[in-house]
């Protein structure tokens, strides 16, 4: 609710410069931790088809090698003003969604630090002070809009008619369709790799019992 301070800025600035270092450790860990890969190479394999058949997007569907983002192929926002490639893995199992993850971690430290270049030089037209406030009221009609979150497409359906609010709003997001796979990524495996699985989609609970 406050305008943005470069101090603030240099805050974040700060955060970015050393997040790379700490990424490198994490990786240092994990990435070529052999029991870490026997858990998860060859585990709760989601092939593209698989995928697209349960409505998967986001990280979990790059990572069976569908190179979709919506921040690329709808532009939408500030995204085609900036430079980053969407992370891809051609693995489909858990292995490659955490190799996905890791990438997308780096590419968010870039997408960071181009916004903040963007807005120091902007910062005198995108101000709070240059927002007017207004009366939100939704025409009579149905409506859909859509982002690229973090765990895969954020969309929000409403329909309205015409009164004071809306009389249907449904939110449609990647952690409640993520769940409806996982039966099928665990067929053939033991009890024991339940956890990794599950884990490696990245599921908030409260964005399914929501």
């Amino acid at each position: 609710r406050f305008d943005i301070s470069n101090e603030w800025l240099n805050k974040i600035t700060d955060f970015i410069t050393q997040m790379p270092k700490n990424i490198d450790d994490y990786e240092k860990i994990i990435t070529n931790n052999p029991i870490f890969k026997e858990r998860t190479i060859g585990k709760g394999i989601m092939h593209k088809q698989t995928a697209i058949k349960y409505s998967i997007t986001g990280p979990n569907l790059r990572a069976s090698g569908s190179d979709l983002d919506l921040r690329k192929s709808h532009g939408y926002a500030i995204y085609p003003e900036l430079d980053f490639i969407s992370a891809v893995s051609h693995r489909s199992d858990s292995y490659g969604r955490y190799e996905v993850r890791m990438q997308e971690m780096r590419t968010c430290l870039s997408l960071i630090r181009q916004c903040i270049l963007w807005l120091k030089s902007n910062n005198e037209t995108n101000t709070v002070s240059n927002v007017k406030p207004f009366n939100f009221k939704v025409p009579e009609g149905e409506y859909t809009s859509y982002i690229e979150s973090s765990r895969g497409l954020l969309s929000c359906y409403i329909k309205a008619d015409g009164s004071e609010k809306p009389y249907r709003v449904k939110w449609r997001t990647g952690s409640f369709y993520a769940v409806q796979v996982l039966p099928e990524l665990l067929k053939g495996h033991t009890m024991c790799d339940i956890m990794a699985v599950f884990g490696s989609l990245d599921v908030i609970i409260p964005e399914v019992d929501r």
